[in-house]
């Protein structure tokens, strides 16, 4: 079956970290850093001049700005790549929207079931040597935002502490916790 790769890699992935360079519908570029621990934990530090990052301990997803000192809180049910975090994987709970093998690229367009019309992910993976490259999430608007990454390490141990969720407002005055 073609989609062996990508079941194979969703189902041995345990961590995921590297660097990332995101494109907004609207040609917004930022930059940062990703971290995968599966299952749900998530960390995205966005590099200046955003400064901003999303955190997700296992039980909830943050999303924290820095500068201007706030927090807000979402359900996982809201992550349009959650994909990349369940402690399993089956293509079971996806419909394949399109798939692509050609030269070194293997691209496939997956939809949540248990989402109705809350958008889509594209997922793309160099084949040789085997690795992910990016993903694409095109929301219920069709708003279309890519994730490129590059220097992706898999399933090293990552540090506890880059998945707490630490309220910016609650940081004593001079602190850069």
């Amino acid at each position: 079956m073609f989609y062996v790769p990508l079941q194979f890699f969703l189902e041995e992935l345990q961590t995921l970290s590297a660097e990332f360079t995101q494109i907004s519908s609207k040609g917004e570029i930022e930059n940062g850093f990703l971290y995968i621990d599966k299952p749900l934990k998530l960390r995205v530090d966005y590099v200046k001049p955003v400064d901003q990052s999303i955190v997700s301990d296992g039980k909830k997803l943050a999303v924290i700005k820095k500068k201007i000192p706030d927090i807000s809180i979402y359900k996982f049910s809201e992550i349009p790549f959650k994909v990349f975090l369940e402690k399993s994987f089956s293509l079971d709970d996806y419909n394949i929207i399109k798939f692509n093998d050609k030269e070194n690229k293997l691209m496939i367009h997956l939809k949540d079931k248990s989402k109705g019309d809350l958008g889509s992910i594209k997922i793309i993976f160099e084949k040789v040597p085997f690795s992910l490259r990016k993903w694409i999430i095109v929301d219920e608007s069709n708003n279309i935002t890519e994730i490129a990454l590059d220097n992706v390490i898999v399933n090293r141990p990552l540090e506890s502490d880059l998945f707490k969720i630490i309220d910016p407002r609650k940081i004593p005055f001079g602190r850069k916790d």
